[in-house]
């Protein structure tokens, strides 16, 4: 046996944090016995989520790259997110005492950048959901116009990991991997103009009196299901307090590998699109 590839994980964003706990921790806590006994390298698949939704105390954005871990991020309204920057210290700490092991935070995985294909439980992903919560809503706060969105193509992220796993300098490491060519939110509402998606744009008071109009409705909240965690406490979407990531680090990596991320056209999002129809999660 050469190495261990630890992509095992409850990767729902919601439920008891014992469930994660006992999956994403303990489970992890196994692994890296393993290793130990066999002194076998371990590769950890975590995610850029353990980056947080935002500060604890929010006076200024503050950068989260390859160096960084717990910067005073929040995770009250994501166990999975938690249980997985719990995990990472477990890795870190067998680092610390000798082991060897590299670990890969993935960001925002979507479709296959060759066809637009997605995982099989495409209802129980974050990103997909949140795309079809705004499609169904048909209104976004004019707060988010000008963030900027990642699609970090499955078939990409995976040739990544496989790239720097087969390096030479990926040891006790750790490597921020998503796709930096970003889409912003204005230009993403326009590509779904021209596929028959109006979506209209609202101050941040109308959309806020909007979504507490569909919460007080059992068969709307349903469309509420991709965003109703993503509200601060002054009723701001938290996209506007995202901790900035950075991957300049593991860009560079791969790029000395001859890999390069690709540019999300509206060729691409047109697939993604066109699969999110396929398999009925949208209409």
């Amino acid at each position: 046996m050469d190495i261990v590839i630890h992509s095992a994980a409850n990767v729902n964003h919601y439920g008891r944090y014992s469930t994660f706990e006992k999956i994403n921790v303990i489970g992890t806590q196994n692994i890296i016995n393993f290793c130990k006994v066999r002194n076998i390298p371990l590769h950890y698949i975590s995610t850029m989520t353990v980056s947080g939704n935002y500060l604890l105390k929010q006076s200024s954005i503050k950068e989260f790259s390859e160096n960084s871990f717990y910067i005073g991020q929040s995770f009250e309204q994501n166990v999975y997110s938690k249980s997985k920057l719990i995990a990472e210290s477990e890795v870190i700490n067998h680092i610390m005492c000798g082991g060897i092991a590299t670990i890969y935070r993935l960001g925002d995985l979507t479709g296959r950048y060759s066809d637009g294909v997605f995982q099989e439980n495409i209802n129980q992903n974050a990103i997909y959901l949140r795309l079809k919560s705004i499609l169904e809503i048909g209104h976004v706060s004019n707060t988010i116009l000008r963030n900027n969105l990642e699609f970090s193509p499955v078939d990409y992220v995976s040739k990544a990991v496989k790239s720097i796993i087969w390096s030479q300098n990926c040891k006790n490491r750790i490597f921020n991997i998503y796709n930096p060519n970003m889409v912003s939110t204005e230009k993403l509402l326009k590509f779904m103009e021209k596929s028959n998606y109006l979506i209209t744009v609202l101050p941040k008071e109308d959309f806020a009196k909007l979504i507490e109009a569909l919460s007080a409705n059992k068969e709307n909240q349903k469309k509420l299901l991709g965003i109703i965690n993503d509200f601060t406490e002054d009723k701001d979407l938290v996209y506007n307090y995202t901790i900035k990531q950075n991957n300049k680090i593991t860009c560079e990596y791969l790029e000395n590998l001859g890999f390069n991320w690709p540019i999300i056209d509206e060729p691409y999002l047109r697939k993604v699109l066109d699969y999110m129809k396929k398999v009925n999660f949208i209409k």
